[in-house]
């Protein structure tokens, strides 16, 4: 609470309000001159009341805080200094109220009476009429079932009385005020609340109080500005609390006054409450009669005029140190703004740039720091600036949304990446078409042959045997052999299929032909894959792929089939 409370210096701000400069102190608060600016050079003072230091912590002061705003703020009367709002910041409760220009009544009539020239009867009878119009006001207050809410003043003083520069009494510090239903509660027994010299004496003896307490603390200011003192001003106060519950409190005067006022001050002072004015309002008719009877000068113009003459340095030092206050503001202001324009070769640790790439401002792909534009200055989404152009999204939704984006793109980058893997795998471990394999001939390549039907092959053969070569199908001719084809077929002796280190030897009394030698004599051989499974034997290269027909799936290599019987001629 301690270190919110130190933070109010000038230039501190509460919501709205710029703290100028302390005007005042009491017992329980703090009231600061403060400046409310609006569009277009919209400029006005107001006054903002602080409970103090030393009891911000504790509960019930600021209970009675909230009394004071709660119900000093329903009080509406060109008399009383009006609240305009309640507010909290930081842990600090504070008050907004008008500001009065001018002085309170007891500053003005110390520095009268120091200069040898009181104040005029006249002046006092008008301010103190006015006093009783405002405190009336505050008496008649009623609840929202129309119901008296029973409003005592409680410290009416001079110290709580003020007066403009331009006549008009106020009464302000409602602080101490009692009313039904208040927050504080009702004041203990042995408690006394106010000032003790201008005490009733109901209320220094505990006793139950009304509106009439503030009757006697009325007619107590009076008598001080038309004597020039308070009646007790010899006594401590202790004595002043013994000459209170006494029977005749009220002592004799010191100097002689006009029977009008005399009779005054002798119906307010009066120690039984039923004795006194029924109410303030009676109190200020009489006052207004006495102003009338007198035939004294007392209006507003009349009050500013004296003032003005007689303690001119009092506004003119005011207007001195609201001026100064408003010009350390406008300096402090200046001094922020300066700051907030220095470009980074003017600071002693220039900022770090955020980023430094350029983006057009309709990509909507931007990153999250980014140059300024106008489009982020009027969009609510984004946050404000900083002092170096950088600004940063902080829209939740637009963070969600980019990110969901760069999710979506990362799958589909995965995706592609697991079919682009697959896709070459398969084509990797997928057979090339054309290469040689073991399979039997093609139709294509044994057309020079005549098939003939001959024994079954075993079962790991294929389900084609190959004929043989020297054989003539049953009651056909036996073909003719070209002599060249023969030694060509002899010189072109089939080679041994390597598989494993095996070689399969041709059964005696059967030959092959020379493209099915050949078809059986190559070695198996994949260019894509096989070379890794089954690698070629050193020295041997591996044949290129065949560039004929299309053959068919590779099978197992067939059995040679036994060589028909020769049938007798």
């Amino acid at each position: 609470m301690e270190a919110a409370e130190s933070t109010l210096v000038p230039g501190y701000r509460l919501d709205r309000y710029e703290l100028l400069c302390p005007i005042a102190s009491g017992g329980m608060a703090s009231v600061w001159l403060a400046r409310l600016r609006g569009k277009r050079g919209f400029e006005k003072l107001f006054a903002i009341k602080t409970i103090k230091t030393e009891l911000i912590s504790e509960p019930h002061f600021q209970e009675m805080f909230l009394d004071e705003a709660r119900i000093a703020s329903r009080i509406i009367h060109p008399n009383v200094a009006q609240i305009l709002e309640l507010g909290e910041q930081d842990d600090i409760l504070y008050l907004v109220m008008e500001y009065v220009d001018g002085d309170s009544l007891a500053k003005i009539n110390r520095l009268t009476l120091k200069r040898g020239s009181p104040l005029p009867p006249g002046v006092s009878l008008r301010i103190m009429a006015e006093t009783c119009a405002g405190l009336h006001a505050a008496h008649q207050l009623k609840d929202a079932q129309g119901e008296s809410l029973g409003v005592v003043h409680r410290d009416v003083s001079p110290q709580n009385i003020l007066v403009s520069t331009e006549g008009a009494a106020k009464v302000i510090d409602f602080g101490l005020v009692k009313a039904k239903n208040r927050s504080a509660g009702e004041t203990g027994q042995g408690v006394v609340k106010g000032k003790i010299r201008y005490m009733a004496p109901e209320q220094v003896s505990s006793k139950g109080t009304d509106h009439r307490a503030d009757v006697w603390a009325a007619g107590m200011c009076l008598y001080e500005l038309l004597v020039g003192h308070s009646p007790y001003h010899t006594e401590d106060d202790l004595d002043v609390v013994k000459r209170l519950m006494s029977p005749d409190p009220l002592p004799a005067f010191d100097v002689a006054l006009p029977p009008p006022i005399e009779k005054i001050l002798a119906k307010a002072l009066v120690k039984e409450p039923d004795d006194r004015y029924e109410s303030c309002a009676q109190m200020r008719r009489a006052l207004e009669s006495a102003i009338h009877e007198l035939d004294l000068r007392a209006e507003h113009e009349d009050v500013a005029e004296f003032l003005k003459e007689t303690l001119p340095e009092l506004a003119s030092k005011r207007a001195k140190t609201i001026a100064k206050a408003t010009e350390a503001a406008e300096s402090r202001q200046a001094h922020s703004e300066s700051l907030e324009g220095l470009g980074s070769a003017d600071m002693a640790f220039a900022a770090t740039e955020v980023s430094a790439r350029e983006k057009p401002a309709a990509d909507p792909s931007l990153p999250l720091t980014r140059r300024r534009s106008v489009q982020d200055e009027s969009d609510p989404d984004r946050a404000v600036s900083s002092s170096y152009g950088a600004s940063r999204t902080t829209s939740a939704t637009s963070l969600r949304d980019q990110l969901g984006e760069r999710k979506k793109r990362g799958s589909a980058g995965l995706w592609i990446a697991g079919l682009v893997v697959a896709g070459a795998g398969a084509w990797i471990l997928w057979p090339r078409p054309g290469a040689p394999t073991t399979d039997p001939p093609s139709a294509a390549s044994s057309t020079a042959s005549t098939v003939s039907p001959g024994p079954a092959a075993s079962p790991s053969s294929s389900t084609s045997a190959i004929p043989d070569a020297d054989a003539s199908p049953v009651g056909a001719p036996a073909p003719e052999i070209d002599d060249e084809a023969d030694a060509d077929a002899t010189n072109r002796a089939p080679a041994p299929i390597h598989n494993g280190g095996a070689s399969a030897p041709v059964p005696n009394g059967a030959s092959a032909s020379p493209e099915a030698g050949a078809a059986s004599a190559a070695p198996t051989y994949n260019p894509a894959w096989s070379i890794l499974t089954n690698p070629p034997e050193a020295g041997v290269p591996p044949p290129p792929p065949a560039t004929g027909a299309t053959e068919a799936p590779p099978s197992p290599a067939p059995s040679p089939a036994p060589s028909p019987p020769e049938h007798p001629n």
